[in-house]
């Protein structure tokens, strides 16, 4: 466990001193919450101690990349994770997995396992809780101060389209936060101008 302590303080120094400013969603605000949810999924599905770690471990790097690039941020996620882990005697089998879970978080998600599912739920899981609009408010800062939107209402209209079209890919998910993701797409639908709705 000591080394899993170490890798976390590399990790989260990393995120916090080299990380672009202007990344207010992508921080290390949003691998501390995901680890925390991590946690939720791991006790709900009952994960054996080897896989229980590797999901944790996974979670911690899921976003490393952006210190390098907001482009193909997992592909350089799974070069950083490799070096870190490498580093403090973590085998090849358990870097190459993580580095398959930091893969699957890459949209369009096309998770093939459970650990997979469950890396893919826990990085969205904010979009079925109460805090939605807290969360995607810091996304929204984050994309217009980096040009990927023009404006709020882009932004709505982006919400909706995403919101439609995401699937959460675990029994527990689609149970616990489905029913709050779909009064929030309801809420953004109301809120597009009129004749603008996607509501299928």
């Amino acid at each position: 466990m000591d080394k899993y302590i170490t890798l976390k303080e590399q990790v989260l120094e990393l995120l916090r001193t080299k990380l672009p400013e202007d990344l207010y969603y992508h921080g290390a605000d949003h691998t501390l919450k995901a680890m925390d949810v991590a946690e939720e999924y791991i006790e709900h599905h009952k994960l054996g101690v080897h896989e229980a770690q590797i999901l944790r471990l996974a979670v911690l790097l899921h976003d490393v990349g952006y210190i390098k690039s907001s482009l193909n941020h997992e592909e350089e996620g799974v070069k950083i994770a490799k070096d870190l882990m490498s580093n403090l005697g973590y085998t090849f089998l358990q870097t190459k997995v993580v580095g398959d879970l930091i893969r699957a978080t890459k949209m369009p998600h096309r998770p093939t396992n459970q650990l997979e599912r469950i890396i893919c739920d826990v990085d969205l899981d904010y979009l079925g809780r109460e805090n939605y609009k807290e969360v995607s408010e810091l996304l929204f800062k984050e994309l217009y101060e980096n040009s990927m939107i023009d404006s709020r209402e882009d932004w709505i209209k982006m919400q909706v389209d995403f919101l439609e079209n995401h699937k959460f890919h675990t029994l527990y998910a689609r149970n616990e936060r489905q029913p709050v993701k779909e009064k929030w797409l309801a809420e953004l639908r109301n809120s597009l101008p009129l004749g603008e709705s996607m509501a299928s």
